[in-house]
């Protein structure tokens, strides 16, 4: 192994960046506590079943019954039933790892962290920055329902959230971005979830490269939203592939939650509440499905 490789891979070793990000270390403190007020739970995942929308090139959801009840009759009176589920880590409602996006960098691939991908990458999955680094995610949430103060059911097709809709959207509402929160950015998008797949799929509203330098710059944890990409889809052909992905998970460690249920808090103008989420801790995966709750 070159020189150059090693002190890469110690670095990942060694704890010199940190493996979940801009994600803090969960912690449920009195003063998180106080964000939880009527008590009222909200699931934001979709539900997973068959005619959910997936991007060209992802494995189809597939649930088949392996053992179906009266298969096993040795186990009388009791009887059992499983099945067999594929799922692609990054359809439904799922968080990304920092290991999904990199960025070309002088004729090689780096990760978060200046990561190189050629030293990480195996058969198995990636050996740094994949999804079992993820703590339980415990933050401050806030829903910012950027259709909603369009004064329209679902955003434009395409449309690029700016730093301005969402500051906007934060005065009128009246909630803040404060650091290390989660926010969750409505576009009415889920409109078209099993009813448009197309539409949901490849013409998203989401957040342009404008709209990812002002959660930057209020150093949040994660931002997630109602598409199946947190950004502008399709991108600005004008600039790079991807500009939101790459600027804040590979260049700030923000990573993202897509494909989100967030019709349920933006009626009820629950703009404020306790986040919680627990990816599974699989080895070297790029993503993992999540069952997000808001608790207002």
């Amino acid at each position: 192994m070159a020189s150059d490789e090693k002190k890469d891979n110690a670095k990942v070793k060694a704890g010199d960046i940190r493996p979940f990000g801009a994600m803090p270390v969960p912690k449920l403190t009195p003063e998180l506590l106080t964000v939880v007020r009527s008590g009222e739970v909200y699931s934001l995942e979709q539900i997973v079943e068959p005619g959910i929308p997936f991007w060209n090139g992802h494995p189809p959801l597939v649930i088949a019954p392996y053992v179906r009840h009266g298969d096993m009759p040795e186990l009388a009176p009791a009887s059992v039933g499983n099945e067999i589920t594929t799922l692609p880590m990054h359809g439904g409602t799922h968080i990304d790892a920092l290991s999904h996006i990199g960025k070309w960098v002088d004729g090689e691939i780096e990760l978060y962290g200046g990561v190189k991908a050629k030293n990480v990458t195996t058969s198995g999955g990636y050996t740094a920055l994949g999804a079992e680094n993820f703590p339980p995610i415990i933050l401050r949430g806030v829903l910012l329902d950027v259709a909603g103060n369009h004064g329209v059911d679902v955003l434009p097709d395409s449309y690029g959230i700016t730093g301005e809709d969402l500051k906007r959207c934060e005065a009128a509402q009246g909630v803040s971005i404060s650091e290390g929160s989660a926010v969750l950015i409505r576009t009415g998008f889920a409109k078209y979830w099993r009813t448009d797949n197309e539409r949901f799929s490849n013409k998203g509203a989401g957040v342009n490269i404008d709209g990812a330098r002002y959660l930057a710059g209020r150093k949040i944890a994660l931002v997630g939203t109602d598409t199946e990409a947190v950004e502008q889809w399709p991108f600005d052909a004008e600039g790079p592939p991807l500009p939101v992905h790459t600027y804040l998970i590979v260049e700030n460690g923000i990573t993202h939650v897509e494909s989100l249920f967030l019709e349920r808090l933006a009626q009820d103008k629950a703009y404020e509440f306790l986040f919680i989420a627990l990816p599974l801790r699989i080895r070297g995966a790029t993503g993992s499905h999540i069952h997000p709750v808001a608790i207002a």
